[in-house]
This record gives C-alpha cells, sequence and structure tokens, in this order.
C-alpha cells in the first residue's frame, strides 16, 4: 500500500487547528491531492468555514477535498464501541463500576470517554480503520 502524508494540527481549545486544517485541506485539494480532513471539536466549524454541511460521514466538499466533523457524540459512541468493554473489564476488577454508575446517574465510561486525550485516540484509530480499509 502506498504511504499516504497524514498532517495532524493539535494545540489548545481556540488556538485556530479548524481554521489551519481547512485552509491547508483547500490548499492541497486545489493542487490536485486528493485531500480529507477530519475533526471532531467541541464547537464545530468545519461546515461554516467550507460554507457547505459536513457531518460524521464522509462527506464530498470539492474537487478532491472531502471532509468529517465527527460530533462529540458519535465519537463517544465509537470509543465506548471499541475500547469501552476493555476499560469496563480493568475497571470492574477495581472497583464497583455498576454501583458508581448508579450514584452518577450515568455511566462511567460516558464521563471517561469524553476525555479530550481519547477524542484524539478516538480519531486516530478512524483514520488507521480508514488506511487499512483503503478509503482514504
Amino acid at each position: 500500500m502506498e504511504a499516504k502524508p497524514l498532517i495532524f494540527f493539535g494545540g489548545a481549545e481556540g488556538a485556530g487547528k479548524t481554521t489551519c486544517a481547512a485552509a491547508a485541506a483547500l490548499r492541497l485539494s486545489s493542487s490536485g491531492l486528493r485531500t480529507l480532513v477530519i475533526t471532531s471539536d467541541s464547537i464545530p466549524s468545519l461546515s461554516r468555514l467550507f460554507g457547505t454541511e459536513t457531518g460524521d460521514g464522509v462527506r464530498e466538499i470539492g474537487s478532491n477535498l472531502r471532509a468529517i466533523e465527527m460530533s462529540r457524540d458519535t465519537v463517544l459512541k465509537r470509543w465506548k464501541k471499541k475500547f469501552g468493554p476493555f476499560f469496563y473489564d480493568v475497571l470492574s476488577y477495581l472497583i464497583d463500576m455498576k454501583g458508581l454508575d448508579g450514584e452518577a446517574g450515568r455511566p462511567f465510561l460516558d464521563y471517561i470517554g469524553s476525555a479530550p486525550s481519547l477524542q484524539e485516540e478516538t480519531m486516530l484509530d478512524l483514520i488507521g480503520d480508514m488506511a487499512e480499509s483503503r478509503r482514504v
């Protein structure tokens, strides 16, 4: 399989990651490179930047340009499906997970899965899955 470059924009919330990613994606796609930009912002702005609705699935934005703007709910569902059972099993050896879920009034895995670092892990996992299935 041919190696494909990956450009990752990271930083604090509000630093301009999405704006930089959108600008880079537009530049790369306009030069003829097939480009996919993926975000999981807490405040979705990719649709606004591109002037067209993006969403949780791959959307064609223009020539050579596709976008995914995953919602927090979609990221959490993906994380829980792929990694949740393992985390639950490990944590169950240490604490009473059912009791904790009852006291908190919501599943503890929802709380863990909403951590920013796990959102990034989930996004990188999505990119890996897409590369393995050659959907990128």
